[in-house]
């Protein structure tokens, strides 16, 4: 039906540039210019650098959109006018989001919740338990399930935090689930997996990957410098030690499904659902950190004082921040991350 599928991640807070890259990126060309409009004859150019005589069809994916975006400022709109066959495929949390873009509403598809034979089919497919498993598990498993109210991502990290696991294990997961509903229930699956990492080092990996932007592509590579400079790393001496530990942290909290491989080499990303959970413990475990990335408040971000005496991360996106403010006190603080757009400074 389509020639070539073009996708980019919207996100929270969009970035239009970073949406032209992304785009860019699947038709195979370089961006040179800063300036809008230039940057829109090239991502147009592009389009009909793949037409082939005008058979081409594009499918063109706009992923995970918070709010309204224009399609012009992407570069999307003129391609109407130059005779280019694509449809556009928006996917939001909010039906409202769609309709303020255009979208009409017999052409809004409702993605539901999983049914409970659906959630339980995928529970179990997940599972994969051998014949000799305690059939206790099957019961649990059922009472699990029906806790994670058809959330897909929240079934899936429960079975990759219990697979293996013993059936005390299991029954202190499904405790933990009680008296929740489908407005708590995911972030109460990820403190579930969370605390039975039973390990420190990896434990503070996956806090550290909460000072990335959404969807990022988090480089481990970072991480390590992170881990090393705050010493998290006890009784290793050398980086490649260091480096041998984290990727073991790293692979334990995907295979828990806290963290997501991706195609950029050497880096992981977290789901945005399971990045507003850090960003939530932020404020209540001792890794108290300021993180405002994103943020459409320009300079640095406003904090009392109770706040900068407890701080001990600060992640920013320097927008409108010309100085460091002079009467700065942060006693505490043993990492500051500055980023320009989605690069460290």
């Amino acid at each position: 039906m389509f020639s070539y599928f073009v996708m980019a991640v919207v996100g929270e807070n969009p970035d239009i540039n970073a949406i032209q890259e992304s785009i860019a990126s699947y038709l195979g060309i370089q961006l040179k210019d800063q300036a809008k409009q230039v940057r829109v004859d090239e991502l147009r150019q592009g389009f009909e650098a793949k037409l082939k005589g005008g058979e081409s069809k594009f499918l063109v994916i706009l992923d995970d959109v918070w709010k309204p975006v224009d399609l012009e400022d992407i570069g999307l709109s003129c391609l109407l006018n130059q005779g280019i066959d694509f449809k556009v495929l928006i996917t939001s949390r909010d039906q409202a989001v769609c309709t303020e873009m255009g979208v009409k509403a017999d052409l809004v598809l409702n993605v539901g919740l999983l049914t409970e034979a659906e959630a339980q089919s995928l529970f179990l497919q997940l599972w994969g338990p051998s014949d000799d498993v305690d059939p206790d598990l099957y019961n649990i498993a059922e009472e699990i399930v029906r806790k994670c109210c058809g959330l897909p991502i929240a079934i899936k990290t429960m079975v990759c935090t219990l697979r293996s696991k013993n059936k005390d294990t299991w029954k202190n997961a499904l405790s933990c689930l009680q008296h929740h509903d489908i407005n708590t229930v995911a972030p109460a699956v990820f403190k579930t997996s969370y605390d039975n990492l039973q390990d420190e080092v990896t434990g503070a990996t996956f806090l550290l990957c909460g000072l990335f932007p959404e969807d990022f592509n988090i480089p481990t590579e970072d991480l390590l410098r992170y881990g090393w400079g705050l010493k998290l790393f006890k009784g290793i001496n050398t980086i490649r030690e260091a480096r041998y530990k984290l990727n073991t942290c790293i692979e334990r909290l995907i295979h828990t499904n806290l963290l997501i491989g991706c195609d950029a080499v050497r880096c992981v990303k977290m789901h945005d659902l399971v990045r507003a959970f850090v960003l939530d413990m932020f404020s209540k475990v001792e890794h108290a950190s300021i993180v405002n990335l994103g943020s459409s408040k320009l300079g640095w971000p406003e904090t009392d004082i109770d706040v900068g005496a407890s701080c001990k991360r600060i992640s920013l996106t320097c927008k409108g921040m010309i100085e460091f403010p002079s009467d700065l006190k942060f006693p505490n603080v043993s990492i500051l991350k500055l980023m320009r757009g989605d690069k460290s400074l």
